[in-house]
């Protein structure tokens, strides 16, 4: 054991050394200094604005992608309000249809009511005919005529 003791600390003392004399060389030595030749800095000069170009490549592609993402957000938003115009338009088209058809009943109910009516004065100018004279004839016979042009007016009305 002491044997082994004597070695380790001999071991040890020559590690030692080794390192302060280690220390000493780098000392002595001045360390390498790199001498910059007209070739080498023109070298460091272009990798340098090689470097920049690059950056700012970098950046002009990165504005480019931002503006992409910028129009298709705007091409998106258009989409939409043209989606959303359609959409009234078919709507404002079918308030329009139902309107229409509206108009149509009324004007069929009204066109029903009129013919009616043409058809009772008719039947009403014959009887007062029989009864009176011709000035009842005449009030009734006007009343045809305005129904019946009214009926007309109606006809074209619903075919507009």
């Amino acid at each position: 054991m002491e044997k082994d003791q004597k070695e380790k600390e001999l071991r040890d003392k020559r590690l030692e050394r080794e390192r302060e004399r280690e220390k000493q060389e780098k000392q002595e030595k001045p360390e390498k200094q790199i001498t910059i030749t007209p070739k080498r800095e023109m070298r460091m000069l272009f990798d340098r604005d090689k470097n920049d170009a690059d950056e700012e490549r970098d950046k002009e592609r990165e504005r480019i992608r931002e503006k992409e993402k910028e129009e298709q957000k705007e091409r998106e938003k258009q989409k939409e309000r043209e989606e959303l115009r359609e959409k009234e338009e078919q709507q404002e088209k079918e308030r329009i249809q139902a309107v229409n058809q509206r108009i149509k009943q009324k004007t069929q109910s009204i066109k029903s009511l009129l013919q009616k009516s043409i058809q009772y004065a008719g039947q009403t100018t014959v009887f007062i005919g029989d009864i009176e004279s011709g000035l009842g004839r005449m009030r009734i016979t006007s009343l045809t005529l305005t129904l019946r042009r009214l009926l007309i007016a109606t006809t074209n009305y619903g075919q507009e």
